[in-house]
């Protein structure tokens, strides 16, 4: 028993160490993609401009964030780099506004037709922003994703898991700022555990389809 005891130990101390590994090398790419990352100045053309939702308060202000990667959207779609602006993301109170039609009021403003926006007004993570997408993608062989340099490796990987399209990413901001104007560091602490959450949420979900089980599209959110 104190044999099987000690292994157990060592495997565990062995997981751990591998974990913060793990954690690490992800912590320095989202890094270095977030540092490094340049949009060309006129990306290939695409048949849709996919904007992720972020954050925003429960009367449907949108947060700085959120802002931004309408703007740009609105930008590129003034470009003519895409015909249509999707915008992806849910409610913050059950009874208030979804953040895709606040970003997508912000774009009308911005001279985009309602005629060239689709909205998905539902979803609550990056997961759901692409699982619900789906059926308003269906006849788009590219897309472009829209958000800040830190969260395009993860939004990329999750619609290319849950979509047939060709992705092409440009962010908005390489990442969100401090009040003094320096990196909000606590982002890229988070994305990196973010990134290996949803692959395990992502792959359990997969799991589960292949086994018939019945909600859990809500292992998404």
């Amino acid at each position: 028993m104190k044999r099987l005891s000690r292994r157990m130990k060592i495997w565990f101390a062995g997981l751990a160490i591998f974990g913060c590994v793990v954690y690490g090398l992800t912590f320095l790419a989202i890094s270095a993609v977030t540092y490094l990352w340049m949009n060309s100045s006129h990306p290939e053309d695409a048949d849709v401009i996919v904007c992720l939702g972020a954050g925003m308060d429960p009367d449907g202000t949108l947060h700085p964030p959120a802002i931004l990667r309408a703007r740009t959207c609105a930008h590129l779609y003034e470009a003519g780099v895409a015909p249509r602006i999707h915008f992806t993301g849910g409610r913050a109170a059950p009874t208030g506004p979804s953040a895709a039609e606040q970003m997508a009021l912000l774009a009308k403003a911005m001279h985009v037709p309602e005629s060239a926006i689709t909205r998905e007004n539902n979803s609550q993570s990056t997961l759901q922003n692409a699982y619900y997408s789906q059926p308003m993608l269906a006849d788009a062989d590219r897309i472009i994703i829209v958000t800040e340099a830190f969260h395009l490796p993860r939004s990329a990987a999750t619609f290319r898991f849950f979509g047939p399209q060709d992705v092409d990413l440009y962010m908005s901001a390489p990442i969100r700022l401090q009040d003094d104007g320096t990196w909000q560091w606590s982002m890229i602490f988070r994305e990196s555990a973010a990134i290996w959450f949803n692959a395990l949420r992502a792959g359990a979900w997969w799991i589960g389809g292949l086994l018939g089980i019945d909600g859990r599209n809500n292992w998404l959110n």
